[in-house]
């Protein structure tokens, strides 16, 4: 591997103003091959980016929790189909949203099949994101999180069981398993993960996946003595300036939150997560730990979409071109309509921060890249076809 190469492309991303800040690892036959990182951490105070570097994995998140839910999976806790309502209760009873053409206006509709465990880690369940002004239902969602995010200030901070009973109770985008809407299903899953294994769950991941695999620096927040290794986030205006991207909902992982996201929240290091990476591509073991069992890893990869699903999650999504998706992961079943090089079979996901990471089983290989850019994330595509344009069969 050039990493003379890989480095100046690291670089000039940050020279000509595309990235703030930049870090990569690549694992190849289970060596590393590559490691690289260079911009500043935080502008303001010109701190470079270091290999420890902590980074806003957003919704990297996802993927930690499909691995916690799926270990209970393997020891029968929960099959499949079991319907949401069971675990719940803010789920008996939804309703979606629908437009009726005979009298002109969207109308509520009693869902004909209960939202199952299956819909909420493949985004069909109609649960949509509280992104206001996209849809009825992800403004009505936007009500609820108002309310969530700004308990922290209150006497009560609303917990990860009671999140996952307020998004219930907000009208779906669809009648469960019609459709594909990425949404806020994986925060449901963390609640899950509470309610079957009677653990909070940041203290269930630790133990079963964190602390297993060495993971020191991955959390739901930076403990004080950590912070200074904290990326700040950025937005760009435009090429070469940039301006915070901080609010106080980006800055709540400086305390533990009562509400640990289960699609959201976790905070880790480029070298922290490409373990976690590389456990996932030798089938859910590392050194000594097994994690999770080889034939549950594969289903987790697998496609789960109907093409009709896979069709909206390319529309809506079209960085997912290209790809399917499993359980809370992307997968690529057509490389050929893809946004950069990769193989068949390639899996991962990112975040909102630009990060990403892929599991790229054909060529025994991880690649993990870290930002802080709430923005334009094509930039990385870059880094990725050098690394898979200098691969050589062995």
């Amino acid at each position: 591997m050039n990493t003379k190469l890989l480095d100046g492309i690291l670089q000039r991303m940050i020279d000509d103003g595309s990235l703030p800040m930049a870090s990569a690892i690549v694992l190849r036959h289970g060596e590393e091959i590559y490691r690289g990182f260079t911009g500043l951490a935080d502008l303001e105070q010109k701190k470079p980016v270091q290999d420890d570097t902590i980074y806003r994995l957003y919704s990297m998140t996802k993927v930690i929790t499909a691995v916690a839910v799926m270990q209970l999976f393997e020891q029968g806790r929960f099959r499949m189909t079991d319907p949401v309502q069971e675990y719940l209760p803010g789920f008996r009873d939804q309703k979606y949203l629908t437009y009726d053409e005979k009298i002109g206006h969207v109308v509520y509709k009693p869902v004909t099949r209960p939202n199952t465990i299956r819909n909420l880690l493949t985004m069909t369940s109609g649960i949509p994101y509280d992104h206001p002004g996209r849809t009825l239902s992800a403004d009505m969602m936007h009500e609820i999180y108002e309310v969530i995010d700004h308990s922290p200030e209150t006497d009560h901070p609303v917990t990860t069981i009671e999140a996952a009973n307020m998004i219930g109770t907000n009208p779906l985008e669809f009648n469960p398993g019609d459709g594909y809407q990425y949404g806020l299903s994986m925060d449901v899953i963390g609640a899950l993960v509470e309610i079957l294994s009677g653990q909070d769950l940041r203290d269930y991941v630790k133990e079963h996946i964190l602390d297993p695999l060495g993971l020191k620096d991955t959390d739901y927040y930076v403990p004080t003595e950590k912070q200074e290794r904290f990326a700040h986030l950025y937005t760009r205006v435009e090429k070469g300036k940039w301006v915070s991207g901080e609010t106080f909902k980006d800055a709540r992982q400086l305390k533990l939150p009562a509400y640990k996201e289960g699609g959201d929240g976790i905070v880790s290091t480029t070298r922290d997560y490409a373990v976690f990476a590389q456990m996932l591509l030798q089938r859910g073991s590392y050194g000594k730990e097994r994690i999770l069992g080889s034939r549950t890893v594969d289903f987790m990869r697998t496609n789960h979409l109907t093409p009709e699903q896979n069709t909206m999650m390319e529309k809506n999504m079209p960085l997912l071109q290209g790809y399917g998706y499993g359980l809370a992961v992307r997968t690529c079943i057509n490389p050929g309509r893809t946004k950069h090089m990769t193989s068949l079979g390639e899996w991962g996901w990112f975040g909102k921060g630009s990060s990403w990471f892929c599991v790229d089983p054909k060529e025994d290989m991880v690649i993990v890249f870290n930002t802080q850019n709430l923005g334009d994330d094509s930039e990385r595509d870059r880094f990725i076809n050098a690394v898979y344009g200098q691969l050589e069969d062995n």
